[in-house]
Protein backbone atom coordinates (compact mmCIF):
# COMPACT_ATOMS: atom_id res chain seq x y z
CA UNK A 1 0.00 0.00 0.00
CA UNK A 2 2.73 2.32 0.93
CA UNK A 3 4.16 1.34 -2.82
CA UNK A 4 1.37 3.04 -4.14
CA UNK A 5 1.68 6.15 -2.61
CA UNK A 6 5.19 6.85 -3.36
CA UNK A 7 4.36 6.09 -6.92
CA UNK A 8 1.43 8.50 -6.96
CA UNK A 9 3.77 11.04 -5.53
CA UNK A 10 6.80 9.87 -7.59
CA UNK A 11 4.78 10.64 -11.02
CA UNK A 12 3.63 14.28 -8.83
CA UNK A 13 7.45 15.18 -8.69
CA UNK A 14 7.40 14.13 -12.14
CA UNK A 15 4.88 16.69 -13.48
CA UNK A 16 6.52 19.27 -11.53
CA UNK A 17 10.33 18.47 -13.44
CA UNK A 18 8.05 18.65 -16.67
CA UNK A 19 6.39 22.00 -16.09
CA UNK A 20 9.99 23.64 -15.02
CA UNK A 21 11.49 22.07 -18.25
CA UNK A 22 8.03 23.35 -19.85
CA UNK A 23 9.13 26.82 -18.50
CA UNK A 24 12.17 26.78 -19.28
CA UNK A 25 11.75 25.84 -22.70
CA UNK A 26 9.06 28.56 -23.21
CA UNK A 27 11.53 31.18 -21.73
CA UNK A 28 14.25 30.08 -23.92
CA UNK A 29 11.89 30.49 -27.13
CA UNK A 30 10.93 33.83 -25.87
CA UNK A 31 14.27 35.25 -25.25
CA UNK A 32 15.26 34.09 -29.31
CA UNK A 33 12.06 35.93 -30.05
CA UNK A 34 13.40 39.55 -28.52
CA UNK A 35 16.99 38.61 -29.59
CA UNK A 36 15.84 38.04 -33.09
CA UNK A 37 13.34 40.75 -32.88
CA UNK A 38 11.57 39.52 -36.27
CA UNK A 39 8.06 41.20 -36.30
CA UNK A 40 6.36 43.56 -33.52
CA UNK A 41 3.39 40.38 -33.41
CA UNK A 42 6.77 37.92 -32.05
CA UNK A 43 7.26 40.83 -30.05
CA UNK A 44 4.33 40.60 -28.45
CA UNK A 45 3.94 36.49 -28.38
CA UNK A 46 7.60 36.80 -26.48
CA UNK A 47 6.25 38.87 -23.58
CA UNK A 48 3.22 36.12 -23.31
CA UNK A 49 6.04 33.46 -23.46
CA UNK A 50 7.57 35.05 -20.78
CA UNK A 51 4.81 35.72 -18.57
CA UNK A 52 3.79 31.49 -19.04
CA UNK A 53 7.48 30.65 -18.52
CA UNK A 54 7.26 32.40 -14.89
CA UNK A 55 3.95 30.60 -14.53
CA UNK A 56 4.95 27.45 -15.50
CA UNK A 57 8.69 27.68 -13.14
CA UNK A 58 6.73 28.47 -10.24
CA UNK A 59 3.70 26.54 -10.30
CA UNK A 60 6.78 23.34 -11.06
CA UNK A 61 8.77 24.47 -7.89
CA UNK A 62 5.51 24.97 -5.73
CA UNK A 63 4.14 21.13 -6.96
CA UNK A 64 8.02 19.99 -6.37
CA UNK A 65 8.16 21.24 -2.97
CA UNK A 66 4.78 19.64 -1.81
CA UNK A 67 5.17 16.90 -3.34
CA UNK A 68 8.12 15.58 -2.71
CA UNK A 69 7.76 16.55 0.89
CA UNK A 70 5.10 13.78 1.12
CA UNK A 71 6.72 11.39 -1.00
CA UNK A 72 9.57 11.53 1.62
CA UNK A 73 7.30 10.92 4.40
CA UNK A 74 5.65 7.65 2.62
CA UNK A 75 9.35 6.78 1.94
CA UNK A 76 10.03 6.89 5.96
CA UNK A 77 7.16 4.84 6.87
CA UNK A 78 7.32 1.85 6.70
CA UNK A 79 2.96 1.11 6.21
CA UNK A 80 -0.10 3.03 5.89
CA UNK A 81 -2.20 3.52 8.99
CA UNK A 82 -5.87 4.16 8.85
CA UNK A 83 -5.37 7.63 9.37
CA UNK A 84 -2.85 7.80 6.92
CA UNK A 85 -5.77 6.46 4.54
CA UNK A 86 -8.24 8.24 5.42
CA UNK A 87 -6.09 11.69 5.21
CA UNK A 88 -4.95 10.75 1.47
CA UNK A 89 -8.66 9.61 0.45
CA UNK A 90 -9.72 13.05 1.41
CA UNK A 91 -6.94 14.76 0.25
CA UNK A 92 -6.95 12.36 -3.32
CA UNK A 93 -10.60 13.42 -3.46
CA UNK A 94 -10.18 17.09 -3.43
CA UNK A 95 -7.37 17.11 -5.59
CA UNK A 96 -9.85 14.55 -8.11
CA UNK A 97 -12.42 17.39 -7.74
CA UNK A 98 -9.98 20.34 -8.68
CA UNK A 99 -8.55 18.67 -11.56
CA UNK A 100 -12.56 18.11 -12.78
CA UNK A 101 -13.36 21.77 -12.21
CA UNK A 102 -9.79 22.80 -14.41
CA UNK A 103 -10.54 20.72 -16.96
CA UNK A 104 -13.56 21.87 -17.80
CA UNK A 105 -12.19 25.87 -17.67
CA UNK A 106 -8.85 24.95 -19.86
CA UNK A 107 -11.70 23.17 -22.35
CA UNK A 108 -13.31 26.59 -23.00
CA UNK A 109 -10.01 28.75 -22.63
CA UNK A 110 -8.81 26.40 -25.29
CA UNK A 111 -11.88 26.54 -27.62
CA UNK A 112 -12.09 30.28 -27.54
CA UNK A 113 -8.40 30.89 -27.46
CA UNK A 114 -8.23 29.63 -30.97
CA UNK A 115 -11.59 30.97 -32.25
CA UNK A 116 -9.64 34.34 -30.93
CA UNK A 117 -6.45 33.20 -32.95
CA UNK A 118 -7.73 32.41 -36.16
CA UNK A 119 -10.01 35.90 -36.24
CA UNK A 120 -6.39 37.26 -35.24
CA UNK A 121 -5.08 36.48 -38.72
CA UNK A 122 -8.09 38.90 -40.70
CA UNK A 123 -7.84 41.41 -38.00
CA UNK A 124 -5.40 44.80 -38.80
CA UNK A 125 -3.73 43.99 -35.33
CA UNK A 126 -2.95 40.57 -35.81
CA UNK A 127 0.59 40.57 -34.12
CA UNK A 128 -1.42 41.29 -31.17
CA UNK A 129 -4.26 39.36 -31.03
CA UNK A 130 -2.47 36.38 -32.42
CA UNK A 131 0.30 37.03 -30.14
CA UNK A 132 -1.74 37.26 -26.76
CA UNK A 133 -3.91 34.13 -27.50
CA UNK A 134 -1.32 31.61 -28.91
CA UNK A 135 0.62 31.34 -25.15
CA UNK A 136 -2.38 31.34 -23.73
CA UNK A 137 -4.00 28.12 -25.73
CA UNK A 138 -0.96 26.56 -25.60
CA UNK A 139 -0.62 26.75 -21.67
CA UNK A 140 -4.03 25.87 -21.30
CA UNK A 141 -3.49 23.00 -23.43
CA UNK A 142 -0.61 21.74 -21.55
CA UNK A 143 -3.00 22.42 -18.02
CA UNK A 144 -5.24 20.50 -19.98
CA UNK A 145 -3.28 16.88 -20.96
CA UNK A 146 -1.20 16.77 -17.18
CA UNK A 147 -4.39 16.99 -15.90
CA UNK A 148 -6.29 14.62 -17.19
CA UNK A 149 -3.59 12.13 -17.12
CA UNK A 150 -2.70 12.92 -12.91
CA UNK A 151 -6.67 12.97 -12.86
CA UNK A 152 -6.70 9.03 -14.17
CA UNK A 153 -3.64 8.41 -11.80
CA UNK A 154 -5.33 9.77 -9.23
CA UNK A 155 -8.63 7.96 -9.47
CA UNK A 156 -7.09 4.92 -9.76
CA UNK A 157 -5.30 5.45 -6.84
CA UNK A 158 -8.42 6.42 -4.82
CA UNK A 159 -9.57 3.08 -6.11
CA UNK A 160 -6.68 1.21 -4.44
CA UNK A 161 -6.97 3.11 -1.12
CA UNK A 162 -11.11 2.30 -1.07
CA UNK A 163 -10.08 -1.53 -1.15
CA UNK A 164 -7.60 -1.51 1.39
CA UNK A 165 -9.74 0.22 3.63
Amino acid sequence: MNNSAQIIYKGDVLASWFYIGIGLGMLFVAASLIYFNISLGFLYLSYGLTAFSMYCLGKGMIMFFIYSRRLNYYKKSDFLESGDIEEELLYTDKRILRKQNGRRIHVYIIILGSVIAFAGIFSLEKGLIMGTAIPVVLLSGIEFSIGLLTEFRLQEYVRILTRQK
